[in-house]
């Protein structure tokens, strides 16, 4: 098992024998690893699964603090020999591969500090709301134990949240503090601006120049002691909050108490992980989603295991994809041309040879520097690449190229509308309309309602899409053609409007 799931557990024997350490450098040349996944005996005494079934049960207390009842717990297991010392509690690993581990006793004397620069130096009281908008970095791990330490209410937000997120979750959550990154403190600040209530701002900054309004984070921690009273904190009260992603409408807050996941991941990391103080566990999440907390927090160190983090930087689709042109040039931001893949030292790796009995085909779509993919795109000024269409599937109408995936997109959210496909249709004028056949729900009544659905699905593309790229055509069809593995074939209609012609 390669580590490209979303959480990958190391044996023990995996890291004194220092192959993990190859891991942590990335090395991508074919690793032979023992891993917990791959075993069919369950270190954490998972064999039976009717008895588990029938015998598994979690008593709730009612006070339960997961630092205090877990995390320092273990660090007393550390102190007292019965845990292991050789592997430790949280091991990061930044991008240049410089190296941090924490033991449970040190993370113990981290999350203290941090408790009090939080209720000391920011004001954060039992109950209070605070928010965490941090990259995976160690920072982001003591700030979520010292949150549930004091008995805060923590929310992370994900490095990638505009200013419009920032403000509704702002306006939602109404935290009273924030402690976030300095690549994001200037977004922070706009939102600032209709959201008046933060107490305090904290950044976590490599560079020694004060930001007005902000705390430098390491300054406040380097001024604090590492005494701490841990809070004494109910087990439903509430500790965590997630956003969901608002897939259909705002976004809503998912609530969790101190044990709903202080407890509740018993079973995650026994049942699905297979933990024991013995396994890293390195969890690829970003830091803005709950699966950070149950598979980067929670399960992991409810098992006294290690967590790994390495600080990897965001995929830059640049090293491998180009925007081409007819001639290979490379286009700039907003131009639509070809997405191809850049070879490198004359190769893809992985990538197929060519088409069998096709030389022309092949020298076509693999030419000496790239690999052609058909398919047509651009990217943006924030480097973010957008797909339109297939090469073939392209109109070109007075000039504009309309790709179909954004007509038929469009289409497809009108409650009429139960499967459409796009393509070009002959015009005198324009060269090419587009052209829409739409299977309907239900088939109209008279050439007047046709009528005026007609123009309700064009006046809806409009409002969805750029106006020039609205259906000039629309075709109603009983279905559409389909390859036997049921993907639309465009091509057929395509060539059965030109041929009409």
């Amino acid at each position: 098992m390669r580590f490209s799931a979303l959480s990958g557990v190391v044996h023990r024997s995996v890291y004194n024998h220092g192959l993990f350490r190859k891991l942590s450098k990335l090395n991508r040349n074919t690793w032979e690893l023992k891993i917990r996944s791959l075993c069919s005996i369950s270190r954490a005494g998972f064999e039976d699964y009717e008895k588990e079934r029938a015998t598994w049960n979690v008593t709730i207390p009612e006070k339960f603090n997961f630092v205090s009842d877990v995390m320092d717990v273990w660090a007393l297991k550390e102190k007292d020999g019965v845990r292991d010392k050789s592997i430790p509690a949280f091991w990061y690993v930044s991008e240049s591969g410089k190296e941090l581990k924490w033991s449970f006793q040190e993370l113990e004397q981290e999350t203290k500090k941090v408790a009090n620069v939080l209720q000391e130096k920011c004001d954060v009281k039992h109950g209070d709301n605070i928010v965490v908008m941090l990259p995976k970095i160690p920072e982001f791990w003591i700030v979520n134990l010292a949150a549930i330490r004091i008995g805060a209410v923590l929310t992370p937000f994900s490095m990638m949240l505009r200013t419009k997120d920032i403000s509704y979750r702002f306006q939602t959550f109404k935290p009273v503090s924030i402690i976030a990154h300095e690549s994001v403190v200037d977004t922070i600040d706009q939102v600032e601006v209709s959201y008046p209530n933060l107490k305090t701002k904290v950044v976590i900054s490599e560079s020694a120049n004060r930001k007005k309004g902000w705390l430098n984070f390491h300054q406040l921690k380097d001024s604090v002691s590492a005494d701490h009273k841990c809070a004494d904190t109910r087990s439903d009260e509430s500790s965590m909050v997630f956003f969901t992603s608002g897939t259909t409408g705002q976004p809503k807050m998912v609530e969790h108490s101190h044990s709903s996941y202080g407890l509740g991941h018993l079973t995650t990391g026994k049942h699905f992980l297979d933990l024991t103080s013995n396994c890293i566990l390195w969890n690829l999440s970003d830091t803005g989603w709950a699966k950070t907390a149950y598979s980067g927090l929670f399960a992991p160190w409810l098992f006294g295991s290690c967590v790994f983090v390495h600080g990897m930087q965001r995929f830059s689709p640049f090293r491998t994809l180009q925007i081409l042109d007819k001639n290979e040039n490379e286009l700039g931001p907003g131009e639509i041309g070809e997405i191809s893949l850049r070879k490198r030292d004359g190769k893809i790796f992985g990538l197929f040879m060519g088409y069998k009995n096709e030389p022309e085909k092949t020298k076509k779509n693999l030419t000496e520097n790239y690999f052609h993919t058909g398919d047509v795109g651009y990217y943006d000024n924030e480097g973010y690449f957008w797909f339109i269409g297939r090469n073939d599937d392209i109109i070109n109408s007075a000039g504009y190229r309309i790709g179909p995936f954004e007509v038929e997109s469009a289409l497809m959210e009108h409650p009429a509308v139960v499967e459409v496909a796009v393509t070009s249709s002959p015009d005198k004028d324009r060269g090419e309309v587009v052209k829409a056949f739409i299977v309907l729900k239900e088939q109209p009544s008279s050439e007047e309602e046709k009528s005026r659905l007609i123009k309700e699905l064009q006046d809806h593309t409009k409002r969805t899409t750029a106006p020039y790229k609205y259906p000039r055509k629309i075709e109603f069809l009983q279905e559409l053609p389909k390859t036997v593995s049921g993907k639309i074939m465009r091509v057929e209609l395509k060539e059965r409007e030109w041929k009409k012609s």
